[in-house]
């Protein structure tokens, strides 16, 4: 028997390369051959050769040819978007032997697995979600610098954190190029919203449509003005005191909500605006996260942390809104794969940020 099979590597999996095969004889033909021998490694040319075949049979063209030897598979009805189980005996033949040359019949949910994973309409359904995420090839990932818990624009215009890091992940997964869409501000980052500049955005998670599971989580804190005193968070919410934000950020949204008595005083984003309110007494304290608090502190003399966090901010990634469930579901499973990898621990640890830690699952 004259066999032709052309190989291409796909994903690394369990036991080292699998790999596609496109037979150009029959897959009744190669079960003339006779089982593994005894002893025969599971890793064999020849067990590897029949799997291939196998996964041939199934993804042949709709009308494979039929017959061969008694026990053999017969045809192997495929269509475009189904791919048919194997008989029985196929499954046996081409699965491993154990040392008495019989098939190892406790790994046919092995086989079944590695089928289900090769099929062509597992792969078009994946392809499907990875082109409505990035339709053009490359995915548009939309932040904003003013905060450097999640990103900071160096003076040759070049950026770098924890959104970059996650941000490149995702796109390396979908199989498309990054492409940083960067906004100075909250307020300009907010108003990027339903216009079409992005292909996901990624931030404050209460700020987001559709939010992903979080990848990042930090304690929210306070910092006072030189001169000024609180002795806790719990301290700050009492008349007369005036509290900064970030204008449309996070903490704008949950504290003109929480605080009762103290005043929420808008300002523009960023770590040089927290510093010149809190200079020239336009508020007494600053509400952000503990790394922009730590930029305010190194960049403001005589101001001071408050101690006690008054929440835990939670971040996260999204798609547009109007994107479908399967889209939604891709975007959350690569987040998800970040965290589990270290890809987020190790921007985090990169970066030197205190207060800040992985998001749980």
């Amino acid at each position: 028997m004259t066999t032709k099979l052309q190989a291409s590597a796909l994903p690394r999996g369990v036991g080292g390369f699998w790999w596609q095969f496109r037979a150009r004889d029959t897959a009744a033909d190669a079960m003339r051959e006779p089982l593994a021998s005894p002893g025969r490694s599971c890793r064999s040319p020849v067990s590897r050769r029949r799997l291939g075949l196998a996964i041939a049979c199934l993804r042949s063209q709709p009308n494979p040819p039929e017959g061969g030897p008694e026990g053999s598979p017969g045809r192997c009805p495929t269509d475009k978007n189904l791919v048919a189980v194997p008989p029985l005996s196929l499954m046996m033949r081409v699965l491993p032997c154990n040392p008495e040359g019989r098939p190892m019949r406790s790994l046919l949910c092995v086989a079944g697995f590695l089928l289900a994973v090769l099929s062509p309409a597992a792969c078009l359904a994946q392809q499907a979600a990875a082109t409505e995420i990035a339709p053009n090839g490359r995915l548009r990932v939309g932040f904003q610098t003013a905060s450097p818990i999640l990103a900071k624009r160096a003076s040759d215009g070049s950026v770098s954190g924890v959104v970059v890091d996650l941000g490149r992940f995702v796109a390396d997964k979908l199989g498309v190029t990054f492409e940083p869409v960067i906004y100075a501000n909250q307020e300009v980052y907010t108003q990027s919203f339903g216009r079409g500049e992005w292909d996901i955005v990624i931030g404050v998670r209460s700020s987001l449509a559709n939010p992903t599971p979080d990848f990042m989580v930090a304690d929210a804190m306070y910092i006072a003005a030189p001169g000024r005193e609180f002795a806790n968070a719990t301290g700050i919410d009492a008349a007369g005191v005036r509290v900064g934000v970030s204008r449309g950020g996070g903490s704008d949204q949950f504290l003109s909500q929480a605080l009762k008595s103290a005043q929420v005083v808008r300002v523009p984003g960023g770590v040089a605006n927290a510093v010149e309110a809190l200079r020239t007494g336009a508020v007494d304290v600053w509400a952000a996260n503990p790394v922009t608090l730590q930029e305010i502190e190194d960049a403001l003399p005589g101001s001071k942390v408050v101690p006690g966090a008054w929440t835990t901010g939670r971040y996260a990634a999204s798609l547009p809104k109007g994107k479908s469930a399967a889209a939604q579901d891709k975007l959350a499973e690569i987040v998800n794969a970040a965290k589990r990898s270290g890809v987020v621990q190790r921007s985090i640890e990169w970066a030197g940020f205190k207060g800040v830690r992985v998001a749980p699952e």
